[in-house]
């Protein structure tokens, strides 16, 4: 049966590989997408785009019922770019805005992009804030919950780039996670609970 996902942040490169992934390669009743703005190169006959303020889930909660996923690749996209406030209100504090709204309206299985190294006791700024928005959307307890780990620091050290592996980064893990996605989703569906195909536990995220 088609699946019903709900996304926000398709605009950047990232968001733009899973955007195309779930029209390409799987079976959708619906892809919704909540954007600041319209995306020209978002087309097709599953897709339905909704301008909202995506710092403020009061604008967009009223959409998110009946789908069975939702899929988080908002970024700032470049956090040297933007002052260390605005990059954690936009990557951490409106992502779990995001994700708390989506558990509030029934939705099951969350995919979230994050980052290798992601860690709360980090000293980065970068890492310790991917941490935390990993614990606060594990504390949310969606069934199902798939942290994407993508090497998207740009300050990020060759050690931790070593540590990703060869083609790891993010766009190769947002396939990787998009399969996960949508197979763990069916496959519950099906009746088999079992966590695989790149989810993992609830109280596990990316931790390397």
């Amino acid at each position: 049966m088609p699946l019903r996902v709900v996304m926000l942040g398709a605009s950047g490169a990232v968001g733009r590989e899973v955007m195309d992934s779930l029209c390409n390669k799987f079976e959708l009743a619906t892809l919704t997408l909540l954007n600041r703005r319209p995306l020209p190169h978002a087309s097709g006959a599953a897709m339905e785009q909704h301008i909202v303020d995506v710092l403020n889930p009061q604008t967009y909660k009223h959409l998110l019922g009946a789908h069975q996923a939702a899929v988080c690749a908002l970024g700032v996209g470049q956090p040297s770019a933007v002052s260390d406030a605005e990059f954690v209100r936009v990557d951490k504090d409106a992502v779990i805005g995001f994700a708390r709204a989506c558990k509030e309206a029934g939705v099951a299985h969350f995919e979230l992009l994050s980052s290798v190294g992601a860690d709360a006791r980090s000293r980065s700024l970068y890492l310790r804030t991917k941490g935390e928005l990993c614990d606060a959307v594990v504390a949310l307890g969606f069934q199902r919950l798939s942290p994407v780990s993508a090497v998207d620091d740009p300050d990020a050290d060759e050690t931790l780039r070593s540590r990703a592996g060869p083609g790891a980064g993010p766009l190769a893990q947002a396939r990787q996670g998009v399969a996960g996605l949508v197979a763990q989703v069916s496959r519950r569906r099906r009746g088999n609970s079992r966590c695989g195909d790149g989810g993992q536990p609830l109280h596990q995220c990316d931790r390397r």
